[in-house]
């Protein structure tokens, strides 16, 4: 049987990919969690020319998030600050994606 917990662990390995980021909820709570920051661009339409938009997405273990994690929470990620534009998604194997907006 595949372990797919372990292989979250290798893949979230803060010496290789992930990240550690420190979180700030609305009730008051901090903490830390790790995983993989993502900040790809996407082009969309604005009249007749384009405009580039980042996406930064936050890729977390979906069983180290808290339970009150939400909306509205900040995180600060390698220097960077970022609001959750939403509560966590999972994806149904353990991982879970944070949307972000930066602050």
């Amino acid at each position: 049987m595949i372990d797919f917990d372990d292989d979250l662990n290798e893949m979230l390995r803060t010496d290789e990919f992930a990240t550690t980021a420190t979180y700030a909820l609305q009730n008051g709570d901090t903490g830390q969690l790790t995983g993989i920051f993502t900040n790809e661009g996407e082009e969309t339409s604005f009249g007749e020319v384009g405009m580039l938009t980042s996406k930064p997405v936050f890729a977390v273990k979906t069983s180290d998030i808290p339970a009150e994690f939400g909306e509205g929470a900040e995180l600060l990620i390698d220097g960077q600050r970022f609001t959750a534009a939403s509560a966590p998604m999972s994806d149904g194997a353990g991982l879970s994606q944070i949307l972000l907006e930066r602050e």
